[in-house]
């Protein structure tokens, strides 16, 4: 994810389009929101466990 944000923040630095600076903040903005919402930060915690082979549902909670 912060990978992600880095490549926009590099595209909307390097150019000087207006529209590119939009999609940078608009990319930014979701991201944080993303990054940020607990349903899906435990819904990704579902996932790593599953990958991981746990099927604990300590792992899940």
């Amino acid at each position: 994810m912060a990978y992600i944000l880095q490549v926009f923040l590099l595209v909307s630095y390097g150019t000087f389009d207006w529209h590119a600076d939009a999609v940078a903040a608009m990319a930014t903005t979701i991201a944080m929101r993303i990054m940020y919402l607990p349903q899906l930060a435990s819904s990704f915690a579902l996932i790593n466990s599953i990958i991981n082979g746990g099927y604990s549902s300590r792992q899940i909670i």
